[in-house]
């Protein structure tokens, strides 16, 4: 198994409903086209699994982080549909890692589930979203949470409002 692998993908739209696994890696999915379509779907099935991993050498246990992935589209809208998973947690003995969404010019739909934590003691996830638009902030915010998402949350919406109704943001590092 290794660890700390890059992949890339850069497409005019990007659509997953597999699996990636890239233990402690960096995953990029771009949606380069020009126009609306050009989208990036992680469908109902999807699995992107960053974590982090234990190793052991010989009688030594070494713990490799989370990983980080970047999902972004130029023109189009990113969604994390329900049924889809993204895994950045992080073993015992290391810190998560990190997910950033841009969708600046278009929403970004959320309704999947995240995986962020950490043991206590080691750096939490981090989440960071610019989105034109975001449909539920409330249900990215209770999800986020759920799944250990709380060193950073940094959320920039370019238009419409972030109304917190119901629950707390909770974590070190907020931005909005």
């Amino acid at each position: 198994e290794e660890l700390g692998a890059k992949l890339q993908f850069s497409a005019d739209r990007i659509t997953h409903s597999g699996r990636i696994e890239l233990p402690s890696g960096q995953l990029a999915l771009r949606a380069n086209g020009g126009d609306s379509a050009a989208s990036v779907a992680l469908e109902a099935g999807s699995l992107i699994d960053l974590s982090g991993v234990k190793k052991r050498f010989f009688d030594v246990a070494a713990y490799a982080p989370g990983g980080q992935l970047r999902v972004s589209s130029a023109n189009g809208s990113v969604s994390i549909q329900e049924g889809a998973l993204v895994d950045v947690s992080a073993p015992q003995g290391s810190r998560a890692g990190s997910i950033e969404i841009e969708a600046a010019n278009a929403s970004f739909i959320f309704e999947g589930d995240l995986r962020g934590g950490a043991l206590a003691g080691e750096r939490q996830g981090r989440i960071a979203l610019d989105a034109g638009r975001l449909q539920d902030v409330e249900l990215l915010l209770q999800k986020a949470a759920a799944g250990g998402f709380s060193e950073e949350i940094a959320l920039r919406l370019r238009s419409g409002d972030i109304a917190l109704v119901s629950d707390p943001i909770v974590a070190r590092h907020i931005k909005l």
